[in-house]
């Protein structure tokens, strides 16, 4: 089979996937498993062919193997024809788009609860008896009082309540996920709802300008030894690195607020996110429209943790 044969089928193929999509009630969840999160625009950016790339694949091919008798203005109308139904079977699809297939946000407001997985991760999230604290405990609270619903929290460990999550046993997981999560190809992982940026710090007698050589306090955590060590400097890890003296790495906030002379900006990022079931595109919206409400309020919450 020649080449330009094949590109003509390739392109005939794209096609009739685009067409399936819609009527696969599995297709959602099934991409939910592979990415990191799926919104409304991944739903349409597969969908969305774009039209000059199958005029040149499609009428070029079809000229030169007879495979689609046409020429490229006919072919431009073929292209147009199939986007008018494909996007006509978007609306046919279930009547809402993005949509639930498992009914999550109606199950929320029906039953006025979102159950609530909780990973003890201090400073994020804290358990006190039957009861949690922390900023993405409020975090949840005040998302749930937004909706009028109240919060069911389950205590648990991270991976166990991933699991839960990805059999829709529950409808949020929060407690210091971040977006390199481990786990991200199983559920879906929400905007970062607080980026945090981490640095080193001297004290303001320390004139030194350059990493090379310092022994640096860190908390315990390979992403910030491997940033440190890359950076030449010697990593001492410590569960009490918050109140070790000397040079430490540590958010920049917390830096600012024990007076050191910040000498590296830029040793991390950490992007906070929450977790909601594999292909629930509604609730995820939901959540995100929440969490895109008031990002500069939901900054200083993030911010008050180490306090």
């Amino acid at each position: 089979m020649s080449s330009d044969r094949s590109a003509a089928i390739q392109v005939r193929d794209d096609v009739v996937r685009a067409l399936t999509l819609c009527a696969s009630s599995r297709y959602t969840r099934n991409m939910a498993r592979r990415r990191s999160k799926l919104d409304p625009r991944h739903d349409l950016g597969a969908l969305q062919l774009s039209a000059r790339a199958l005029d040149a694949r499609w009428c070029t091919s079809a000229r030169k193997t007879s495979v689609v008798p046409c020429d490229m203005v006919s072919c431009r109308l073929s292209m147009w024809i199939v986007a008018v139904i494909v996007f006509s079977l978007l609306g046919a699809c279930d009547g809402s788009f993005p949509r639930d297939p498992e009914g999550t946000s109606e199950r929320v407001r029906r039953n006025r609860v979102i159950r609530v997985g909780i990973t003890e991760h201090a400073p994020w999230s804290v358990r006190e008896g039957a009861e949690a604290r922390g900023p993405e405990v409020e975090l949840v609270r005040r998302f749930a009082r937004s909706l009028d619903v109240r919060v069911d929290f389950r205590f648990g460990q991270q991976e166990a309540l991933l699991a839960a999550l990805e059999e829709f046993e529950l409808d949020l997981v929060a407690g210091g996920l971040r977006d390199e999560t481990r786990f991200f190809e199983q559920v879906g992982l929400t905007r970062p709802w607080f980026v945090e940026q981490w640095g080193v710090g001297v004290g303001p007698d320390d004139a030194r300008t350059e990493l090379d050589g310092l022994r640096v306090v860190v908390a315990p955590e390979a992403l910030l030894t491997a940033a440190l060590r890359k950076a030449d400097a010697q990593p001492h890890e410590t569960q009490d690195w918050r109140t070790s003296a000397g040079a430490l790495a540590a958010p920049l906030k917390l830096l600012e607020e024990r007076g050191l002379r910040v000498v590296e900006d830029d040793l991390a990022t950490h992007q906070y996110v929450l977790a909601t079931a594999p292909g629930e595109n509604g609730w995820l919206g939901a959540v995100e429209r929440y969490l895109a409400h008031d990002v500069e309020e939901l900054q200083r919450l993030g911010e008050g943790a180490w306090r």
